[in-house]
This record gives C-alpha cells, structure tokens and sequence, in this order.
C-alpha cells in the first residue's frame, strides 16, 4: 500500500493522535494568525527553523479529518503544514499541542546526534562499531541476533535504526555517541521540551523502566517522571544490570500516561525533520537520505509526493508516524503521534494518515 521512500524532503505535515491527556485539553485548535512565530533553539551549524501560522478558517475537508480521528482516540493532535527551507507554515492544527509520546520516532533524535558526530569529524560513516552485550534489546530488529564482539558501521547501524526501527542498533548508537551529544543534538535540533528527554534512555533502559516485575524496575517507575535528570540516572542503572525486558508489547499496559517513554511534541518534531532534510543537502551528510529511504512508509501515498523519508514507532498504546514528503511544488511533511489509554487500530490510524496526506496535498 505505500510507496518506496526515496529520499528527505522540502515540506511538513504533522498529525497526532492521542488517546490520554496528561495536562491538555481534548479541544479542537485552528489557529488563524499570519504573523505568530516559534524559532527553535539555534545551532551553530545551521539557522534555527522558524514556525509561522496561516490565516483561514479550517475547511470541511479539514473538520471531517478531525472527525475520523476523534474516532479513533479520544484525544487528537493534528499538525499539517508546508515547509520551505526553514520555514514552517502550518496549514492546519487542531488537538492538543503539549509533548506527545514517541515510541521509535524517538529515533530521529538518535540520527540528529549521528550527524552532529559525522559533521564535527568525531565518526565517519565507515566508522567500525563493536556490539556489546549490552547494546541488545528486545522488539524490533536483527542485530540482537548477532554475538558480541560483531562488528557493524556507524552507516550501518543507522541504516539498521531507520528501516526496520532496529532497537540493538539504536543502542549502540547511543552509548557510542554519549548522553552529552544525544542532549546537544535533542536541544539543537529544535526540541523547545529537551526535559521531557533527559537522560534519554537506551530502548532496554525504556524497556524496563516501563514494564519490568524486577522490584527495582517497579521503584524507578514511581519516581522517575519527577526525577531530575541525574536521579533519573541513577534509576536507570538498574537497567544495565538486569537482563534484556522480553515484554509482549501487544498486550502489555500502556505507561505513557504516567509519564514514562519518550515524549515530544508535533511541532519538536516537525523541526527536526526539516533540519535533517536541509543537512542531508551537504556532501558530507548526504548517507541521511538513503537512511531515511525507508522500504515501506505505511500509507497509501498521495500522487504528488514523489519522495518520501519515514520514521514511525509502535508500542503499547502509542502508534507514530512520521512523513516528509517531496512535491514538484514545494514540501510537506506528515508526522502522525497516536496514543491511548487502550489499544489503537493500527489499520485506521492508517487510513487517517492517509486521508491527512491527501487533503494536505490538495490544499
């Protein structure tokens, strides 16, 4: 049903759904203001992404999207716009706009920091990596499989995150980068809630902190969402000496609501997609558009997006997609964040995905 993704992109929407408030409110919000700006924290190495807002009322296109996905959880953000360069023009907003959760969209933060590495000259792509046995975390992915001591490329492992949202290789990377560079890129790349990620956690560390029975595990999970973040350190710790979490996320609990995952916002991660796409234009950095060309991006994409980059993530009660899509008239960009306090239908969270990218790309 979807199409092959073939490269980052030039425009944004972002679409997300949610299913459990945790301090927003279920209205609907169309914003009808020209002149409203919202800069991201600026980089050294590039100029920070800039958020405006169009004038109009929401179409009746747009109030039957906004139908579909209340009817899918009772919560819903949706975020479409159009990006050119740095620019961010939402075309329509409606659903809460606080930090949502992620699941693997995580991920994009990951490779922001991989670039961050790649561009200052501390890794190249032909780095070697060696896997420890504590890189390997259970779900997605095949280099669990692999023994300790095996040996992958930094464009590898990357590679490995994006297309199939490999959870060993995203571990890897992010003891080999640091929680000091992770924090940089997270705060560089335009996330305005880098507390909601801070530390951010290895996917075993998420694992466990989140449905684990180890009486350590079950400790961290009261104290962790008001920790600081050097406390939440020290709980994680836990992690490291417990055995990989095995959990059936197909029926576990959904403990997002109680603050625990990764989190942030439509608009978080609507800059980091354009400032991926803007650094994957340099010579250097331009690996970032094969590890964004990801094989399946789950919806029927519309006609006029000749090429499109995908990261989304699944876990229990959250389903996320993230699509930034190149047209011969300029950019878009869809980001769909779904979560619940119960299950969520992966088919029709599909199907409004879907239905969002087409309106966008008949606007």
């Amino acid at each position: 049903m979807s199409v092959r993704c073939r490269a980052l992109i030039a425009g944004a929407l972002i679409l997300g759904v949610c299913g459990c408030s945790t301090g927003a409110t279920a209205t609907t919000h169309r914003t009808t203001r020209t002149a409203h700006t919202r800069p991201s924290a600026p980089s050294s190495k590039q100029p920070p992404v800039v958020e405006t807002t169009a004038s109009g009322r929401p179409s009746a296109q747009w109030k039957q999207i906004d139908a579909e996905a209340t009817s899918l959880a009772p919560h819903v953000a949706i975020y479409a716009a159009n990006v050119s360069g740095h620019q961010i023009q939402v075309i329509h907003r409606s659903g809460p706009e606080n930090p949502r959760p992620l699941a693997s969209m995580v991920k994009l933060y990951v490779l922001y920091a991989v670039a961050d590495a790649v561009q200052d000259g501390r890794l190249t792509w032909k780095s070697s990596l060696t896997l420890e046995q504590g890189d390997k975390a259970a779900g997605s992915g095949s280099l669990a499989g692999r023994p300790a001591g095996a040996k992958v490329t930094l464009q590898q492992a990357a590679t490995l995150m994006m297309h199939i949202s490999d959870n060993t290789a995203t571990d890897l990377l992010i003891r080999v980068l640091g929680q000091k560079a992770i924090a940089r890129a997270i705060a560089t790349a335009g996330n305005s809630h880098s507390n909601r990620l801070a530390p951010l956690p290895t996917i075993k560390q998420d694992l466990w902190l989140e449905w684990s029975a180890d009486p350590r595990a079950v400790r961290a999970r009261k104290a962790y969402p008001t920790a600081s973040p050097q406390a939440r350190m020290s709980l994680l710790q836990g992690a490291d000496r417990s055995g990989a979490v095995d959990a059936d996320l197909s029926i576990a609990a959904p403990q997002w609501q109680h603050g625990l995952g990764y989190f942030a916002s439509a608009s978080d991660i609507a800059k980091v997609l354009v400032l991926l796409h803007n650094r994957s234009a340099k010579a250097a950095l331009r690996p970032l558009r094969e590890i964004l060309d990801t094989p399946e991006n789950g919806i029927m994409s519309p006609a006029s997006w000749t090429q499109v980059a995908f990261k989304g993530g699944t876990v229990a009660g959250v389903q996320t997609g993230s699509w930034y899509a190149e047209t011969r008239q300029g950019g878009q960009l869809l980001v769909v964040m779904a979560s619940s306090s119960d299950g969520i239908s992966a088919d029709a969270f599909s199907r409004l995905a879907t239905d969002a990218a087409g309106l966008l790309a008949r606007d």
